[in-house]
């Protein structure tokens, strides 16, 4: 049985009886943490559900896991996905600190082109800075 959060009974009771919850569009199982470590030092958990992260209810904490039979979640697309292959290659150059003579240089293009992908890169990843696509591009190179 999916319930939603907020609906009758409550989560808590919902939690209590080992029911599925629906949060934001995922089944999920939420089971007392001790028990959820316990089965995993034992074997007992599926590889292909880990645990998708917690809840805490009233103190108590509990291992949310995906349902048996839900779909995960398709991760999200990266932001850098949407770059073409050079504007990929100016937004790393500029991350590495070098001006826009210094990358239309080591590529062989003009300072114009260079600004025009920055402007492309910066109106795809709605961005406004370049401290804020070096920030992205490390926080992209974290998750990879």
């Amino acid at each position: 049985m999916n319930m939603r959060i907020g609906a009758n009974p409550s989560p808590i009771e919902a939690v209590e009886a080992g029911r599925r919850l629906d949060l934001a569009g995922v089944s999920v199982i939420a089971i007392p943490l001790t028990r959820w470590r316990a089965m995993r030092r034992a074997g007992q958990t599926d590889a292909a559900a880990p645990r998708l992260g917690g809840l805490v209810i009233d103190g108590q904490r509990f291992a949310l896991v995906l349902a048996p039979g839900a779909a995960p979640q398709a991760r999200a697309a990266s932001p850098i996905a949407a770059l073409s292959a050079r504007e990929l290659q100016i937004a790393r150059a500029i991350a590495e600190g070098m001006s826009d003579k210094e990358v239309a240089r080591s590529l062989g293009i003009s300072e114009y082109t260079v600004r025009e992908h920055v402007r492309r890169v910066f109106h795809k990843l709605n961005l406004s800075k370049r401290t804020a696509l070096v920030a992205l591009l490390m926080e992209v190179g974290r998750a990879a």
